[in-house]
């Protein structure tokens, strides 16, 4: 059975803040309802409004990617029942408001972006390094 079946309060409730913006919706299954918005300040980025079937329940997730890194991710407690049309747009909106205020978020919106090599970029320059030191003896 599909999430927009089972929480029909859900869908509505995430247009009303998607509306005027160019979102798209991805997914609507029995594991989540996706919607996507591209980010007006990188080329790649894109915000993520996200139900996902969690242990009988649901959670409601903003994540906002660049590429395939996750800048920064929100997410509800799990809820159980269907909330209220409203009840869903007050949730939705307490997630985005404390998403949006983020460091991550705001460093992003302002040019910036987390970067890191990861421990096979450490390996790769500490083998350069050595084999560079070594080269000279």
């Amino acid at each position: 059975m599909k999430l927009s079946t089972m929480y029909p309060n859900f869908k509505p409730a995430a247009e009303f803040w998607l509306e005027g913006k160019n979102y798209s919706l991805l997914s609507d299954d029995s594991k989540n309802i996706s919607f996507m918005i591209p980010l007006a300040s990188h080329k790649k980025g894109f915000d993520y409004y996200e139900l996902d079937n969690i242990n009988g329940g649901v959670v409601f997730s903003l994540v906002t990617m660049l590429g395939f890194k996750t800048i920064k991710k929100s997410s509800s407690q799990i809820i159980s029942n269907d909330l209220s049309y409203d009840d869903w747009r007050y949730k939705i909106e307490e997630i985005i408001g404390s998403h949006l205020r983020s460091e991550e978020y705001q460093a992003l919106k302002n040019g910036y972006a987390k970067t890191s090599s990861g421990c096979l970029g450490m390996l790769a320059f500490l083998f350069i390094s050595f084999f560079l030191i070594f080269k000279n003896f």
